[in-house]
């Protein structure tokens, strides 16, 4: 069994395009671990300067060094598993959570999303990793 760490750069991440022709960025085996570095947020969705929080140099390059695909969201990877195939099951295990910035922030947008209806008006918020996120993985912002 190997441990793996995966970089979060304009090389690893991609930024609006999950697309399963893409060729993987790391390369693993059943039973492998690995450190995934994740990001989020395009550049209007970044913090302003005067609340004082730090916006990672991972990030600042994804900006403006990233292949910009369609959509909004970041994916690390894909990640291929080696003697997996179309169809597989595969069974992801979470042995920690660490946040990596000092804040955080969520989007509804009208009319998107998992309950639609549940949001009429965008709202988007930042806050603090102190005031967000509670010392319990069962208590983060949208997990219920």
């Amino acid at each position: 069994m190997t441990h793996h760490h995966l970089v979060a750069g304009p090389d690893t991440v991609r930024w609006g395009c999950w697309d399963s022709s893409l060729p993987p960025v790391l390369r693993v085996r059943s039973g492998d671990t690995v450190t995934v570095e994740t990001l989020s947020g395009e550049p209007e969705d970044m913090p302003t300067p005067e609340l004082g929080f730090e916006i990672l140099d991972a990030h600042r390059a994804v900006h403006q060094n990233g292949d910009r695909g369609p959509g909004p969201h970041f994916l690390t990877g894909p990640i291929h598993v080696h003697g997996a195939a179309p169809g597989d099951v595969l069974e992801v295990a979470f042995e920690a959570i660490e946040l990596w910035q000092d804040w955080g922030w969520n989007l509804q947008a009208p009319l998107l999303g998992t309950l639609p209806e549940a949001c009429p008006g965008a709202k988007s918020c930042r806050s603090s990793r102190s005031s967000a996120w509670s010392a319990s993985p069962h208590r983060r912002p949208g997990a219920g």
